[in-house]
This record gives C-alpha cells, structure tokens and sequence, in this order.
C-alpha cells in the first residue's frame, strides 16, 4: 500500500506524462514542484531521450532533506508520436504498475489520474480554478495557460498547463479535502539552452 506521498508522486508523473511537451524535453531536465499543504518539493527529472525512436523516460521523487537520493521516487517510459504510450511505470519498490502498454488520452477529453484506464476523468466545460502562476524560476519563455477542469463523481482535478513547460498547477478536490501541486522552478542541465 501506497502512503499519501507516494501516491502524490505517482500522480503528478501521471500528470506530467499527459501534459507534457514530448518533442521538446531532453535529457537532464529538472522540474520541482511545491507539494501543498503538505510541505514537500517533488522532483521530474528526464533522464533520457532517444529521439530517433520517440522515447523517454523518467524519474519522479520526493527531494530528500538530507542525502542525494530522491525518496518514493517513480520510474516511467514514454513512446510518443502520433500518440503517448506508457511502456513501464514503476512503483518506488520497482514494481510494474502496467501490464501492458497504456495509450494516454487526449487531454482535451480526458485525464488519468493512475494506470487504470477506466478511472479517468473527464473534461468539464467550465474553466481550471487552479491559480495562475505569472513566473517560474529558471525558465525565461511566455508562460501561455490553457487551463483546464476534470471531474469524476464528487472529486475534481483543475489544472493549468503551458505549452513549452508541460504541466504547472494541479488542484486537486476529493470529498471536500484539497490539495495542489504548483511549478516552481526549472532547472536547465544543458549547456545548449
């Protein structure tokens, strides 16, 4: 069994996975984001791109207090092309979590919250409540919302999403309870950039 920390590092990868711009990442990209309320940073990391062949792949952790190591970190790869497929996604006790490759849908009609592709959210009409963010440290590009609202039963999952950075703000509301995930900062590994 998941504790509440794991289980928001497997979703904001799933997250991230989604909205992500595939073509754009490299390797050695960063991305922290804020857990709130609870207090911790959470760490997406490319650790690599076979451009060649569209793969990915990806780590997500918690930062650690003390050590080099990222804790209850996640481990997934990503085809992308015509669509986004998840080859793997593993558990921080490296368990698979998929049995077989998973499509990713559209965000424009659904979005996923874990590897279940029957647990999906499906896209409201009204607009994200999820707040703005005007900046994000290491990062010099317009930042261009498109803000987006999901519901599944009672919960609901707002999000805003940049088309150079991916994914950067997630609230999420289930059974009344909220808490969010928000972008704040990038770091760049590439001398390129």
């Amino acid at each position: 069994m998941m504790d509440e920390i794991a289980g928001f590092v497997a979703w904001l990868l799933m997250f991230f996975l989604q909205a992500c711009p595939a073509a754009k990442l490299r390797a050695g990209e960063a991305f922290y984001f804020d857990l709130l309320p609870q207090n911790r940073r959470l760490v997406i990391s490319v650790d690599s791109n076979d451009a060649k062949h569209h793969v990915l792949t990806f780590t997500c952790g918690v930062q650690p207090e003390s050590g080099k190591e990222l804790e209850k970190a996640h481990h997934a790869t990503m085809v992308w092309g015509k669509n986004k497929t998840i080859t793997s996604f593993k558990s921080e006790t490296n368990e698979e979590l998929i049995s077989k490759p998973l499509v990713l849908p559209e965000t424009a009609k659904k979005l996923l919250m874990g590897t279940d592709p029957n647990y999906a959210f499906l896209r409201l009409k009204r607009e994200s409540k999820a707040s703005p963010t005007k900046s994000v440290e290491g990062y010099r590009g317009k930042i261009g919302f498109t803000p987006a609202a999901y519901t599944l039963d009672k919960d609901e999952i707002d999000i805003s999403t940049d088309p150079e950075l991916g994914l950067l703000n997630v609230t999420l509301t289930n059974s009344g309870g909220v808490s969010g995930l928000q972008l704040v900062k990038v770091i760049l590994k590439l001398k390129d950039r």
